[in-house]
């Protein structure tokens, strides 16, 4: 299986771009996760969603916004709400 990173972005507005794709995709829809890490001295997350491979070709994307939003265990904010739901 072919694996690969698809970057959205960092910024706010591409969480909503993220949730369109899974929308669109849902009879395709592996996981969602979200990554926590601290990056200049900030809690951030990214939030990733992963499809099932294709058929025929085993492709499997992993869209990706990377440290796009406040980590949610020390801050709350809607987009990880969003995300959640």
């Amino acid at each position: 299986m072919i694996q690969r990173f698809i970057e959205l972005g960092e910024g706010y507005s591409d969480i909503y771009e993220l949730l369109e794709i899974a929308k669109a995709n849902k009879h395709r829809l592996m996981h969602f996760m979200a990554l926590h890490t601290e990056k200049n001295n900030r809690s951030v997350t990214s939030l990733i969603i992963v499809l099932k491979p294709t058929d025929p070709g085993n492709f499997q994307p992993l869209y990706v916004c990377r440290e796009g939003i406040p980590n949610p265990h020390v801050t709350k904010n809607k987009r990880f709400e969003l995300f959640e739901k």
